[in-house]
C-alpha cells in the first residue's frame, strides 16, 4: 500500500481575468434574469415598468457576477491519496471532509484535463461514465506529483472492458 500526500498550491489569477470572469457572470446572470422577469412577470412586476426591472435586474447581477468571482468557494487544499493493490482512495478536507474510493474493477473513467488560470493539469478518476463524473466528480490527482506515472498506469489496468461498458 502506497500513500500519497498532496497539496495543491493555488494558481494566481490575476485581477483581469478575475475582472473578466465577473463581467462574464453580470452579463450571463443578467440575460437570464431579465428574460425570466419578461416572460413570468410577478404581480408586483406587472405594475413596474420595463425601466425599473432593469435597473432591479442590473444591480442584482452586479453583486451577483462579482459576489460569485470574487468570493467563490475554495476547496480544501489537502488531502490525501492511498494507493493498494484493489483499490484508490482520497480523503482529506479540514471544513468539508470528503473520502471517495474506486476499486480495481470499476474504473471507467479516466480524464486528462488541462490547466485552467484556476487549477494545474490533473488526472479525474471515476467509477462513473463521463456525465456521472461530471455530476458526482472523482478522484482529482494532480499531475505534478512525482507518482504520476505509477498511478496513471495502474488505473489503466484496473479499468473496465470497453464491452462491458455498453448501455443495453
Amino acid at each position: 500500500m502506497q500513500s500519497f500526500s498532496v497539496t495543491v498550491e493555488p494558481r494566481s489569477v490575476s485581477m483581469k481575468q478575475r475582472l473578466v470572469g465577473a463581467m462574464l457572470m453580470v452579463g450571463l446572470f443578467g440575460a437570464l434574469l431579465l428574460a425570466v422577469k419578461l416572460l413570468w412577470p410577478s404581480p408586483h412586476g406587472r405594475s413596474q415598468g420595463l425601466s425599473r426591472v432593469i435597473v432591479e435586474v442590473s444591480i442584482q447581477s452586479v453583486i451577483m457576477g462579482f459576489g460569485f468571482v470574487f468570493l467563490r468557494f475554495k476547496p480544501s487544499k489537502k488531502y490525501r491519496i492511498i494507493v493498494d493493490e484493489n483499490q484508490m482512495t482520497a480523503s482529506g478536507g479540514s471544513s468539508l471532509p470528503f473520502r471517495w474510493s474506486v476499486r480495481k474493477g470499476e474504473v471507467r473513467t479516466v480524464i486528462e484535463r488541462k490547466g485552467n488560470p484556476y487549477a494545474p493539469p490533473a488526472l479525474i478518476i471515476s467509477k462513473h461514465g463521463r456525465f456521472g463524473t461530471w455530476m458526482l466528480g472523482g478522484i482529482w490527482v494532480p499531475k505534478d506529483i512525482p507518482e504520476i506515472e505509477y498511478i496513471e498506469d495502474l488505473l489503466r489496468s484496473w479499468m473496465i472492458p470497453t464491452q462491458s461498458r455498453r448501455v443495453s
